[in-house]
């Protein structure tokens, strides 16, 4: 796959939501900030997980042909924006997908696989029925990252 072509795709989409954004009143005359990189990768998640016309209108949206090729794009997208390039002098990305799914349900073993292998994400189940629980798992993840965070931080230390 040409991976500039979807590169454009992906600009117009962040554009787009920009350009939305800029047009709400309760945003005017306000500093934005956001990752179009971020968006693009979730609008792609839910596309992958959805079916029939929902699916569809993602694809559209996200002007992608299949979610085979956003897979693809975005695997590609995420592993050469999140090198650490900075024994180069560069920048040191970080990038967490995470999907939290309600204790009760279940996700296919298909979609659990693309998450992981394409996204990158973790995968959690969460209690969202009993808000105090939620709220512990969701600093539970912020703190094991926090953690992998620093963890390697300090692995790259100079001796």
């Amino acid at each position: 796959m040409d991976f500039y072509q979807p590169v454009g795709y992906q600009t117009d989409v962040s554009l787009n939501i920009t350009a939305h954004l800029f047009t709400k009143p309760e945003f005017q005359n306000q500093n934005i900030v956001f990752s179009p990189l971020s968006l693009f990768t979730v609008l792609s998640i839910i596309a992958v997980g959805s079916e029939g016309p929902a699916k569809q209108q993602l694809l559209s949206f996200l002007q992608a042909n299949s979610t085979d090729h956003l897979n693809s794009f975005s695997s590609q997208l995420i592993s050469s924006t999140l090198s650490d390039a900075s024994r180069f002098g560069g920048p040191r990305l970080s990038f967490v997908n995470g999907l939290w799914v309600e204790r009760s349900l279940s996700l296919q073993p298909s979609f659990k696989k693309t998450l992981t292998t394409y996204y990158k994400a973790n995968l959690a189940s969460a209690d969202f029925l009993t808000k105090y629980r939620t709220i512990d798992s969701a600093k539970f993840e912020l703190k094991a990252n926090y953690k992998l965070h620093r963890a390697s931080k300090e692995s790259s230390l100079p001796n």
